[in-house]
């Protein structure tokens, strides 16, 4: 519960653990235990590398969908729309294709912005991906229950 309350609701771990009449640092412990348990039974994340790092993009032989603003970087690693108005039609293509493919992610993101505990992150980038599994499995749950 005490972990729901800070994942669902925003409320401050050291505010939660006076409340449920434990230290705050068994709170941080509760909570980090409970967000490893959740990140872990992400089906999607199961016997995956992380992807965060580009060289392991490039050596899985991989690329990542970027929007017009990562424009400029190393096209075989991370492919953009294209700008600009009259395009061609190829190119027109390429970019409803494009969009029609990073659109599940866009709207990934767009679910776990909802979750208050995301708007003020300030921890290590492994526990803010811990984090976001553990979400997303959370707001999975959700839309599986209605």
């Amino acid at each position: 519960m005490l972990t729901l309350a800070c994942l669902c609701e925003g409320e401050r771990l050291r505010d939660l653990a006076a409340g449920f009449g434990i230290s705050p640092a068994t709170a941080w412990r509760r909570a980090r235990e409970t967000i490893a348990l959740l990140a872990a039974d992400d089906p999607r994340h199961q016997s995956r590398p992380d992807m965060a790092d580009p060289r392991l993009l490039t050596e899985q032989g991989l690329f990542a969908l970027g929007d017009k603003g990562y424009d400029g970087l190393d096209h075989d690693l991370v492919a953009t729309p294209f700008n600009g108005r009259n395009e061609p039609a190829w190119q027109k293509e390429y970019n409803r294709l494009h969009a029609r493919l990073r659109s599940p992610g866009e709207r990934v993101f767009a679910q776990l912005k909802i979750w208050p505990i995301l708007d003020q992150v300030r921890c290590s980038p492994h526990q803010v991906t811990q984090l976001a599994k553990a979400v997303q499995v959370l707001n999975d749950y959700e839309h599986q229950s209605r």
